[in-house]
């Protein structure tokens, strides 16, 4: 099927269900945030439970009695699938919405900003899920809405605050570890455990920090859309 036929039936599910707007789809987006870094808090307490335990069972650290009869083998195994099925569920969601909110900021900001070199909305959601290219035609793409919105550079491809820049700082941290630690890793089984378990340790908490970090871009772009938006319509 044509990517811009995908496109355009994206964007007409997306006004389908209400989600027509970047200022609505926000109101989502928040809540949707902190449940988000909740559902990761909970993992990485797994995490850390299975870490002990494993260190445990090998002989590397000696258990502490108080902890050691709630980190039972049973114990930490069912815990560890509900919290990381309850995990993805929470995580698929999230980026559903986001995906939301990042392809109608992209679209506002193209009719507020028409430059022919910029990357269009379908592609700005694209590019987080193509692997390689993932590390940095997001960013790029955010960067030109970024712009696009604020009306600060004149240029779209121009330098973003350090703030912006500690958000994909954050996030590329995240995918590159978890993406090691699902591919690498874990499949080893027991001989990978710890390496697997040791780089979500790593990736979790970066989740959490870009998560946050990108609700205030959202924020905001969206707030920089909707001033524009309205002084386009005052002098129109």
């Amino acid at each position: 099927m044509n990517f811009n036929i995908c496109a355009q039936k994206f964007l007409i599910f997306t006004i389908g269900i209400g989600m027509n707007n970047s200022k609505k789809i926000l109101r989502w987006c928040i809540p949707i945030t902190w449940i988000f870094a909740a559902a990761n808090v909970a993992y990485l307490i797994v995490l850390s439970f299975g870490a002990l335990a494993w260190l445990w069972v090998n002989g590397i650290l000696a258990p502490i009695p108080a902890i050691a009869s709630l980190v039972s083998g049973e114990t930490v195994y069912s815990a560890y699938w509900v919290v990381t099925s309850t995990h993805q569920i929470i995580v698929v969601i999230a980026y559903t919405v986001n995906a939301f909110w990042i392809y109608h900021a992209s679209l506002h900001a193209a009719k507020i900003d028409p430059d022919p070199t910029r990357i269009g909305p379908a592609w700005t959601v694209a590019w987080f899920l193509i692997p390689i290219a993932n590390l940095w035609m997001p960013y790029r793409a955010m960067k030109q809405v970024w712009h696009s919105s604020s009306g600060i550079a004149q240029d779209i491809n121009a330098p973003v605050s350090k703030e912006f820049a500690l958000w994909w700082g954050c996030w590329t941290i995240s995918w590159l570890a978890s993406a090691v630690s699902y591919r690498v890793f874990w499949p080893a089984g027991e001989d990978g455990l710890l390496f697997a378990i040791a780089l979500d340790l790593v990736a979790v908490p970066f989740a959490i920090i870009s998560a946050f970090l990108f609700l205030r871009i959202m924020k905001d772009i969206t707030g920089y859309q909707q001033e524009r938006t309205q002084s386009d319509e005052v002098f129109a």
